[in-house]
């Protein structure tokens, strides 16, 4: 309602003239439509989003925390609230990239094992 509210003061505004209200602005938020869930630890979570945030390989290295979190949250099914204190912790942890050299530890294997054959 807060939203409705401020978009009917803008448009009664002076300053205002052009605005066109469509059903989209007051439709309900859209019903998620993944079926991925993140199943590991919060922790893994926010270094890996770090990690792409860091490498700047989303939006052109353009997107923020707030918009990887949110989007990458929607998308897998966990929300993160306050992704900022996870960091400190892992950046004060001895094995700094623990999930990151999983990862490359794991994938590693697959593909050794894959030569194998």
């Amino acid at each position: 309602m807060r939203w409705k509210s401020f978009v009917l003061n803008l448009k009664s505004s002076d300053r205002i003239h052009n605005i066109n209200l469509t059903k989209e602005v007051f439709a309900k938020p859209h019903k998620r439509t993944s079926q991925l869930k993140w199943t590991g630890n919060m922790v893994d979570f926010v270094e890996l989003l770090y990690a792409l945030h860091a490498v700047g390989y989303i939006n052109g290295g353009q997107a923020t925390l707030a918009e990887l979190f949110r989007e990458m949250g929607e998308s897998f099914d966990i929300d993160v609230k306050d992704y900022s204190s996870y960091f400190r912790n892992i950046k004060n942890r001895a094995e700094r990239t623990k999930f990151l050299d999983e990862l490359k530890r794991v994938l590693t294997e697959k593909m050794d094992k894959m030569d194998e054959k």
